[in-house]
């Protein structure tokens, strides 16, 4: 079990560190310098993107959730003195519209929707989803 823990984690650099390309740019969406930091387990948010990991600028298609929150295929990221550091979506956030690919589970007559590590509700009544925390948790 630990041995494929540790391969799967090192498959998950690998494929990342595939996904960089010359000067730090990810598929054209991430501009300047890109590095993992942290310590501890790796996650994986969307676009392939491990919690931690600090770019230099934002992506160009990007939305400010709230003042120091922002938005991007899916991944949060936070400013920091040396960038903007991808975090994990605090719960409670609204937002307008999540990820294309992400997958519809029904639990308890609730359509929750399930995008890599993040976990939305929607809300007909704000028409915004809600981030919240895994229903397999609770």
């Amino acid at each position: 079990m630990k041995h494929s823990k540790i391969i799967c984690f090192i498959c998950c650099l690998a494929l990342t560190s595939c996904a960089i390309g010359p000067g730090g740019r990810r598929g054209g969406s991430i501009h300047g310098h890109v590095r993992a930091g942290g310590s501890g387990a790796a996650l994986i948010l969307g676009a392939g993107v491990l919690i931690g990991t600090i770019i230099t600028s934002l992506p160009k298609r990007h939305v400010a959730v709230k003042d120091d929150l922002y938005l991007s295929d899916g991944v949060f990221y936070k400013p920091t003195p040396s960038g903007y550091v991808a975090v994990a979506a605090p719960i409670g956030t609204w937002v307008a519209t999540i990820p294309k690919q992400h997958d519809v589970v029904h639990i308890n007559n609730y359509e929750y929707f399930r995008s890599h590590s993040t976990w939305y509700r929607y809300d007909f009544n704000k028409e915004q989803y809600q981030v919240v925390s895994n229903p397999f948790d609770n």
